[in-house]
């Protein structure tokens, strides 16, 4: 009985056994289809499948990228999220997959962005991806202006344009324009030795789209070996109307400058012979005391009025911060009028002088 028990215990572990055996197989059967469809192929047809099954993976990391971008795009641009790791990671994203419109587009997006990032790191990275257009932003951010429009003219003359425009210093942006001039003049006389009338047209834009920075003269010395001049004379003769406006409008201002400066000698010298007599009997036309009995001002249509007479009387008229600096000097001329009316010895040349300045700016 026990050797009955025995071999029945042992028969249903061995069909325990078994039963987790088919079930393993069955398992490994089924990985097998999924990672190769055909069976028992041959070597060719797993090296397919493993093909395929990397594109997939590389369709699904992508994808992940993707998801990743958006994410921290909504919190750097939605929530105005600051932390520069954040942002510092969606740069080397955009930059690392050649997005160049998103890179300009973040730098773009938020002023505290350019701020806190490192411009140069920047330019390095898209310069290691031959990311051009961001690196003529991110120069142009940095104000080098000079290599922004050097770099743009390697792949877009309206880029390099739009850069040149971009600067308000007119000295500078004439040399600017002026590079992009040449670069112009150097490509036309490049391929052919007789630039057709298109091209000289393109050349010539120059000058209007410059806003005038860049004149003809300037266009001609591009060209030394030019005999043609035709193809010129429409803009040289509009120069030569300007220049002709410019010296008539100079005339005219010389002229006024003229009448302007006689006008004021001849002032100068009436109020130079008008004379204010003050008698010792006149009384200030405010208060009616003696003039003389204080300091005052004699005015040339014969009104005195004592110093603080006349502060009293304008005081209500100034502002607070002007009537604040009035009652200042004031105080200031008082106290150095004491000091020299009290001083026996000799006084100092330098207090004299502090107070004939300080009533001169008082009298101003």
């Amino acid at each position: 009985m026990k050797n009955l028990k025995s071999s029945s215990s042992s028969s249903k572990r061995g069909g325990s056994v078994s039963l987790e055996k088919l079930k393993s197989d069955e398992l490994a059967k089924q990985l097998s289809e999924v990672m190769f469809p055909s069976g028992l192929g041959s070597n060719e047809e797993k090296s397919d499948d493993i093909d395929a099954i990397d594109e997939e993976d590389a369709s699904i990391e992508e994808e992940m990228q993707v998801c990743l971008e958006n994410y921290l795009m909504f919190l750097v641009r939605d929530k105005r999220c600051r932390d520069l790791p954040v942002i510092n990671l969606l740069f080397d994203l955009y930059i690392q997959s050649g997005n160049e419109d998103a890179v300009i587009n973040l730098l773009h997006l938020h002023s505290f962005i350019r701020r806190v990032v490192d411009l140069g790191f920047l330019q390095r990275q898209c310069a290691f991806r031959g990311l051009t257009s961001a690196r003529v932003v991110l120069y142009s951010l940095m104000n080098l202006h000079k290599k922004a429009v050097r770099l743009a003219l390697s792949i877009d003359v309206d880029l390099a344009k739009e850069q040149a425009n971009k600067v308000k210093d007119s000295t500078k942006k004439r040399e600017l324009w002026l590079e992009i001039a040449s670069s112009l003049a150097s490509s036309i006389i490049q391929e052919t030795s007789e630039p057709s009338n298109e091209e000289i047209g393109g050349l010539l834009g120059v000058i209007e789209e410059s806003s005038g920075v860049v004149e003809i003269q300037d266009i001609l010395t591009l060209f030394p070996h030019i005999t043609k001049m035709e193809q010129f004379k429409d803009e040289i003769v509009r120069a030569l109307e300007n220049y002709n406006d410019t010296v008539e409008d100079l005339r005219v201002d010389m002229q006024d400058f003229e009448k302007t400066s006689e006008q004021i000698l001849k002032e100068i010298e009436t109020v130079e012979k008008n004379e204010v007599i003050v008698t010792p009997n006149q009384t200030c036309s405010c208060c009616n005391t003696p003039a003389s009995s204080r300091q005052f001002y004699a005015f040339p249509c014969s009104h005195v009025l004592h110093v603080d007479c006349l502060l009293s009387h304008v005081s209500p008229f100034l502002t607070r911060e002007v009537s604040r600096e009035v009652e200042r000097l004031v105080g200031e001329v008082d106290k150095l009028d004491k000091r020299v009316s009290s001083s026996t010895a000799h006084v100092d040349l330098k207090t004299v002088q502090k107070l004939d300045a300080l009533q001169m700016e008082l009298d101003g």
